[in-house]
């Protein structure tokens, strides 16, 4: 038989095994980030999950029942540490805490962390500082972050699924295809997320003659685009794209060609309420050729993720 202490020995086991989880840190994020303070941020949180006996630190995210995503973020003349945590896409909590520099000590990097594991609801917390004052520890959904890009898209977080929506219109020229004639671009896709640096699509790319004017391009495909490692700019995300299509051509003299199409371009997304919005410049050519000329397109679009 157990004795009274050998039970509460056991229970307390059961109740940290309970609540154990396997947690995976990502690459800290930050508009000014060096690749070493990147490093350093990351290590911090790290180390502070790793310092915790409930947690267990895993390097496959693919092993881990929560994930988090720190980044070093400016509001005004301050720096904020946050950390977001997720949990199959959606973010289930988040925790900024002021630090002085992104040299933070580990005691600010364990506070925050703390925070971001302990809550599953978007509830406000307060932790003390070195000093003896009192910093906000806050925790908030998704839709109350900051105005920062957050993956492809700001509502993402709030999904159960990787994917999002994109429609685009905009301009285009069309090249060997006997039309000097503005032509009007229409692009719908779907883009799936694979990570914070990739993100792959499958599209229907449309541009069309105005007017009287019978050229066109329609080309249907997949295609990628490829984020740089850290955001350049607080506020949206560059990145450069390629893809690959089947495309149906017919110049302004109703000559048709078609066959498989290749195309490049880059882009910039930016946050506008609660979609992201995304301007790219493109180009697509045909790879089989009309009167000894491939026919090509040269747009620029708008487009609205959802």
């Amino acid at each position: 038989m157990k004795t009274p202490i050998g039970l509460l020995v056991a229970a307390m086991a059961f109740a940290t095994s309970a609540n154990a989880a396997d947690i995976f840190v990502r690459p800290a994020r930050g508009s000014d980030l060096t690749r070493a303070q990147q490093t350093e941020v990351t290590d911090l949180v790290s180390k502070a999950v790793h310092s915790m006996p409930e947690h267990n630190l895993v390097s496959v995210e693919g092993d881990a029942d929560f994930v988090l995503q720190p980044s070093i973020v400016s509001r005004g003349e301050q720096q904020l540490l946050r950390i977001e945590k997720q949990k199959d896409g959606q973010v289930m909590a988040m925790s900024e805490e002021p630090i002085n520099s992104v040299n933070a000590s580990n005691d600010r990097a364990m506070a925050v962390t703390e925070t971001a594991l302990q809550e599953d609801t978007y509830v406000g917390q307060s932790s003390e500082s070195d000093d003896g004052g009192t910093q906000s520890a806050t925790t908030t959904s998704a839709s109350e972050a900051s105005n920062e890009v957050v993956g492809a898209s700001p509502i993402m977080g709030q999904r159960e699924f990787p994917g999002f929506f994109q429609l685009a219109v905009g301009p285009s020229f069309g090249l060997g295809m006997d039309t000097d004639a503005v032509m009007t671009n229409v692009m719908a896709a779907y883009n799936y997320t694979f990570s914070d640096g990739v993100i792959g699509k499958g599209f229907v790319d449309g541009n069309f003659g105005s007017g009287s004017d019978s050229a066109r391009f329609i080309n249907v495909g997949v295609g990628g685009e490829f984020y740089p490692s850290q955001n350049l700019i607080s506020f949206g995300k560059p990145y450069v794209a390629a893809d690959a299509g089947y495309a149906f051509t017919r110049d302004n003299d109703d000559n048709t060609e078609d066959g498989i199409a290749v195309g490049a371009g880059v882009g910039f997304k930016f946050a506008a309420a609660a979609l992201n919005m995304d301007v790219n410049l493109h180009y697509t050519l045909l790879t089989e050729q009309i009167d000894s000329t491939n026919p090509s397109v040269f747009g620029v679009r708008l487009a609205v993720n959802f």
